[in-house]
């Protein structure tokens, strides 16, 4: 980022104009409103910003949204792969529910049903 571009976003967040992003989430996106230095940091690296905003790493960030927020079970199916089931319960799961979620147990490899999980 050169000087000159600090320079335009830090006069326009003075001049009172909103700077705003639409960052990738399950199901769509969600506008975040973004400071001077947010905006910046957006420009510069859109889904490591991402990624830093929902609390997670760039590669979870990435699957979390791949997934459409659906957890994914942990465990080793018996030909050595991973199983490919989902974990019983809401799909569409928030940043931190996906990150306690993802790689449990889906009902066959000892998880909840889905009459058990929660919602």
């Amino acid at each position: 980022m050169c000087i000159e571009d600090r320079a335009v976003v830090e006069r326009l967040t003075l001049a009172g104009i909103t700077l705003s992003a639409t960052l990738d989430v399950p199901g769509g996106g969600q506008t975040v409103l973004l400071n001077a230095d947010a905006a910046l940091a957006y420009i510069a690296r859109p889904e490591a910003f991402s990624a830093d905003y929902f609390g997670l790493s760039l590669e979870d960030y990435e699957t979390w949204v791949a997934l459409d927020g659906q957890a994914i079970c942990g465990a080793t199916t018996k030909t050595g792969t991973r199983c490919r089931n989902p974990v019983s319960g809401p799909i569409q799961l928030s940043s931190q529910q996906w990150r306690e979620r993802h790689g449990g147990l889906c009902a066959t490899h000892g998880g909840d049903s889905a009459h058990d999980a929660e919602a």
